[in-house]
Parts: C-alpha cells; sequence; structure tokens
C-alpha cells in the first residue's frame, strides 16, 4: 500500500506542466517545492505508519528507495554495456605528429604560436560560412624572415616581435585548394552542456594526401540519461560521469573523455604542455588580389563541392566588379544552381547575375539551361525546401534577352518532354518559367494557375512526382481548383514525396470531414488518398501524418441516418 501511495506520487508530480518562461526564472523554487511535497509523503508513512501500529506501511518508503535503487543500478550497467569500448581511448599517432602543415577544421581555429614553436611549417585554416557551415576561405599563416617580411606583417606578428625575434614575421595568404597534411576537425553532434543526448562528439585527426584523406584516430565524447539512485526533483540537473550520483529523477551522465577540444588533440599530437589557446586574430595582412587572380582562385574553388557557394559568388562579383567577366566566371556562376542548403547556390548566381549585361545574362542562361537539361550532371546538388517566386527576378529576363518568349518555348518543352531530370533540376526550369511571366501580384498568380500548373498534369510518368513535388515547394498558394486533377496523380507520387504531396496541397481539409460537411468530391479524394497511403512499403513513411483520417470517415448524412443524436446537440436520454 506505501509503496503504491509513493509510485502515485512520484508519477503525479512528474507530470505537473510548468511554463517554459516559469521554469527559466524559478525552476529552483519549483524544484524546492516539488521536493518538500515529495519527502512531506514518505515523512507522513513513517509517521503514520509508527502511529497506526502499521510496520509495513513504515517500511514501504526503504522498500521503494531498495527496487527504484535496483532500477538506477540496471540503468547505469545498460548504460556501461552499451558504449562502445574506443569512446574511452584517447589514442595518439606518430604518423600524425610527423606532419609539418596543420589544417584546422573547427571553430575557434589554434594559436598562431605552433608555428612559431616550430612544430609545423604551415598552418592552414579552413573558415566555415555560418549558415550552411560549407567551406568559405582557406587561409594559411607560416613563418618569414629577413626581406620576405614587410613593415605590415611585422607589425601583425607581435608574438615574434616582443618575443625578439624581430627578423621573423608572419606571411598570411590565401589558397584556392586545400593542401596535403593533417586535417584536424570536431564534429558537434550532441550539445552535453545543455542537457542533450546521444552519441557521439567527436574531433578526427586524418591525414590528406592527393586531395584524399584516411582517418588517422579519433577522440570521443557522448551523454545520456539514467536513473538516478533516489529520486528527487531537479529541473537542470548537473552531469557525473558513469555510477556516479547524480541528481533528478533522471540525470545525464558523460561518457568517454572529457575534454576533446580540437586545441587539445593538436596540442597532445605535438607534445605541447599547456596546451595552446585559440586563434587570437588580429590584423591578418593579405595583399589584395587582381581581379584575374579572384577570378582565377574561383575557378579552383568550384571544383571543390564543399565549399560555399556564397563565397564563390562573392569571388566572381568582385572580379565583375573590376570589370572581368568571361566564359570561364559565368561557368563556374552556372555551376552553383542546385548547390548548398536551402536557396544558397540559387541566391548566389542571382547576386551575380545583378550586375551582368543583357549579352552576359543571355550566356549566362544558356549554360544553366545546358546544365539544368543534363541528367545526373550534379549527384550532390538537392532541390530547395521552399522557392519564393518570381525567383530570378533580379535576372530582368525579360528585359535582357533578345527573345524571351523562344526561350519561355524552350524551357516550357523541356520541362514537359523531360522525364529523367533531378527535382532540382525540374525546380530551376520552373523558376525560369516563372520568371519569363509577369512579375507583379496578382497576374503572377494568375499566370502560375492558368500557364505553369498546367504542365505538371501533362506528364503522366513516374517524373511527375519530381515536377509536383518542384511546383507546390515555389506555389504562393494552394491549387484548390485542381484537386480532382491532383488526386488522379497519386499513383504516380513516390513514397518518399507522397507526405509532402499531401501535405502542402490539402494540408489538414481531408480530416474531420463530417464534421466539415464535406462534398462527396472531398470524400472520393480522402479515399483514394487512404489506398494510395495504404501501398506505402516503408513502415515508417507509412506511419506519418499524411494529413487525412484513414479509414474514411461515413458522409454527415449516413451518420445522421444511423444516429439521429449524431451533430444534433440533444443529449440522449
Amino acid at each position: 500500500m506505501g509503496v503504491a501511495i509513493l509510485t502515485v506520487t512520484l508519477g503525479l508530480l512528474c507530470i505537473l506542466q510548468f511554463p517554459v518562461l516559469l521554469l527559466a526564472f524559478i525552476a529552483p523554487a519549483i524544484g524546492a517545492l516539488l521536493n518538500l511535497i515529495w519527502f512531506g509523503v514518505i515523512i507522513a508513512l513513517v509517521i503514520c505508519g509508527i502511529a497506526w501500529s502499521k510496520p509495513g506501511l513504515s517500511l514501504s518508503p526503504l522498500l521503494f528507495v531498495a527496487l527504484w535503487a535496483s532500477a538506477a543500478i540496471f540503468s547505469q550497467g545498460r548504460l556501461q554495456a552499451s558504449i562502445d569500448p574506443k569512446v574511452w581511448e584517447r589514442p595518439i599517432s606518430p604518423e600524425a605528429s610527423a606532419q609539418r602543415t596543420l589544417i584546422v577544421k573547427t571553430w575557434g581555429g589554434i594559436d598562431n604560436k605552433i608555428v612559431a614553436d616550430g612544430h609545423v611549417d604551415r598552418l592552414v585554416r579552413l573558415r566555415l560560412d555560418s549558415s550552411s557551415q560549407t567551406i568559405s576561405r582557406i587561409k594559411e599563416v607560416s613563418l618569414a624572415r629577413g626581406d620576405a617580411c614587410s613593415i605590415e606583417e611585422k607589425r601583425a606578428s607581435p608574438l615574434l616581435q616582443n618575443g625578439g625575434r624581430s627578423d621573423e614575421c608572419f606571411r598570411w595568404r590565401s589558397l584556392a585548394t586545400i593542401p596535403d597534411g593533417l586535417v584536424i576537425e570536431q564534429f558537434y553532434r550532441v550539445h552535453v552542456g545543455n542537457g542533450g543526448a546521444g552519441c557521439c562528439n567527436e574531433t578526427q585527426a586524418r591525414l590528406r594526401s592527393g586531395g584524399q584523406e584516411r582517418q588517422l584516430f579519433a577522440w570521443y565524447q557522448g551523454q545520456s540519461y539514467v536513473l538516478s539512485y533516489f529520486p528527487t526533483f531537479e529541473f537542470f540537473p548537473p552531469s557525473t560521469r558513469p555510477w556516479e550520483i547524480g541528481f533528478g529523477i533522471t540525470h545525464p551522465v558523460r561518457y568517454g573523455l572529457d575534454d576533446i577540444d580540437a586545441r587539445k588533440m593538436i596540442s597532445a599530437i605535438y607534445g605541447v604542455t599547456p596546451p595552446y589557446g585559440s586563434d587570437s586574430g588580429g590584423p591578418v595582412p593579405l595583399a589584395k588580389m587582381t581581379a584575374t587572380e579572384t577570378l582565377d582562385q574561383a575557378l579552383m574553388l568550384a571544383g571543390q563541392p564543399d565549399f560555399s557557394p556564397k563565397s564563390l559568388a562573392a569571388l566572381l562579383i568582385s572580379a565583375r566588379d573590376e570589370g572581368i567577366v568571361d566564359d570561364r566566371s559565368i561557368d563556374v556562376a552556372a555551376s552553383l544552381t542546385g548547390r548548398g542548403s536551402s536557396n544558397e547556390g540559387w541566391t548566389a548566381v542571382t547576386d551575380f547575375a545583378k550586375g551582368l549585361t543583357s549579352d552576359q545574362t543571355t550566356l549566362l542562361l544558356e549554360k544553366t539551361l545546358r546544365r539544368l537539361e543534363t541528367p545526373g550532371v550534379c549527384v550532390e546538388c538537392a532541390a530547395s525546401p521552399s522557392v519564393v517566386n518570381p525567383s530570378l527576378r533580379d535576372w530582368k529576363l525579360r528585359e535582357r534577352l533578345s527573345n524571351p518568349d523562344y526561350v519561355l518555348e524552350r524551357v516550357r518543352n523541356s520541362f514537359v518532354e523531360r522525364h529523367d531530370l533531378a527535382t532540382w533540376q525540374y525546380e530551376g526550369l520552373l523558376r525560369i518559367i516563372i520568371s519569363l511571366g509577369p512579375q507583379n501580384y496578382p497576374a503572377i498568380t494568375h499566370y502560375v494557375r492558368s500557364s505553369v500548373l498546367p504542365l505538371i498534369f501533362l506528364d503522366d510518368t513516374l517524373a511527375y512526382s519530381s515536377k509536383a513535388i518542384a511546383f507546390v515547394r515555389g506555389a504562393r498558394e494552394r491549387p484548390t481548383h485542381e484537386f480532382g486533377r491532383l488526386a488522379a496523380k497519386l499513383d504516380l507520387v513516390r513514397d518518399s514525396d507522397l507526405n509532402e504531396y499531401m501535405i502542402k496541397i490539402w494540408t489538414r481539409e481531408l480530416k474531420s470531414l463530417p464534421q466539415r460537411h464535406a462534398s462527396p468530391q472531398t470524400y472520393a479524394i480522402a479515399a483514394k488518398a487512404c489506398e494510395r497511403i495504404a501501398r506505402v512499403s516503408d513502415p515508417i513513411l507509412r506511419a506519418q501524418d499524411f494529413g487525412v483520417d484513414c479509414p474514411v470517415p461515413k458522409t454527415y448524412s449516413q451518420i445522421h441516418k444511423d444516429d439521429p443524436l449524431a451533430y444534433s446537440g440533444r443529449m440522449p436520454r
């Protein structure tokens, strides 16, 4: 009886809900109040058991604690058994310490002192774009002496000048490619400090040679939740190591290495104690590149799939503003379409297109179309999750093209007749088709509804799925006037696209049909949708919420006929 009372009390206290803002300000006070109630119940059971001469009631808290502690020990043991032994290791490779070029791809970098101390000859920092986490710059730091040092470089090297090495300086330069050497990269997958759970944060040491990388070793750090040995209430319990005492109902347990900071790994590789600090920043006197050098660097970087499209476009724009726009720069600009996360590639090439002449815009469009019409031209490219059309307004196609109607007809034909392209390519064709139409509201809405949407219905192959997804991601409004035709095409929609297709076209209109007094056509669409969902082969995909009630409920009239009280507002007697 006492164990049951404690279990129910703990359960009720656990399910209490509090506003997030309230927790943010007075979580300790709320936790103290809950603990007061919890311990009060425990003490009350002991007192009542003694007063009523019921030893079982008095001892029930001890039994509860014993059962709970057993479950907590089991929880700790299960976690211990699930951890890969390599997570606890702190390996160092002699092959790593022999490398004289260090490439750091992590936030904060490392102090230039590692170069000054002679552990490496070249320190290469890979700067990442904050949004896409792709490479935006490649900077190299090395030592120079004597006449090779400019006055500006010496001024920017106080570490050397203040250390009595007045004849030396740090020399910075931009690189177009990542050189061979030791690569250190840190991957954050779990927010250990903020209560995250999972495995594992990782810092890798890789050997790069001939553009290929081979992992030498890695350090790991993970975190998981286990039952505490005794239940208390703590909203933000501190983490512990395995088998240590923690607070709360559950608490986070850190496993693996305590610190996998990239600077700690680098310092350990080169035998430095204490470890080096982060990049101190400061002035970096890079020689200003000419327009030709800027374009050459853009051409070199364009061959790297993990380089930021935004940074590439910045180089092209810099060369363009200096008067250099040629076939090479336009080739690079066209290659940005479909690259990067979200609309990054298209946004980058549009920024470049803003400052082009009519002839240059014509050439850019031609090269872009060739890319969009070539199957398999870019395996890493992906369609944008959403498109705000007309997305190519700044290309000024109607204004700059000598025969825009001819181009529009070509693009329309490619969209309709090609069945072998990827979704991102159909998206690109739609961007051009819409940008060659009216640009102002509501004319553009009518144009999309009457001239663009019908194009997808002309496809009776499996390519319909890609075309339809490309369309709905860029549509300003749902095509409510074509629900019947869109439903008739459900069999052509791929399993992986079906959820997005259903939600973006019908949202939740196929739910609660009787309450909505839905039309017979809507019931028929819902029935067809349920039949299509039932044929999804992957159970995980099939379990998604498609925005439709399956099986389809009875119509309102049928419900009313079967049960006269349904929706009548009257209570049964």
